[in-house]
């Protein structure tokens, strides 16, 4: 498991791994090249951060997903934060 001291993250970063850990799912397009969650009220972006923390290696693409997916699911799984 992979700690992270949130003094290292954004705040922007920081929602969308708290996000995750809740259980939202964070999904690419790749015909795109952009980050969302599906919500019920459509589609919330946050391309940037999430684009810095797969650079960062903090969340991945997941393993499961077949590589046609479209859109591809990413997972924070095993990243634990540190306050």
């Amino acid at each position: 498991m992979t700690t992270i001291t949130n003094n290292k993250l954004t705040a922007a970063q920081m929602a969308v791994i708290r996000r995750m850990q809740a259980g939202d799912r964070l999904l690419f397009n790749n015909m795109k090249g952009s980050y969302y969650f599906s919500t019920s009220r459509g589609y919330d972006g946050v391309t940037i951060p999430a684009r810095s923390l797969l650079e960062k290696g903090v969340i991945k693409i997941s393993e499961d997903a077949p590589f046609y997916t479209k859109p591809m699911e990413l997972t924070a799984v095993g990243i634990k934060v540190k306050e």
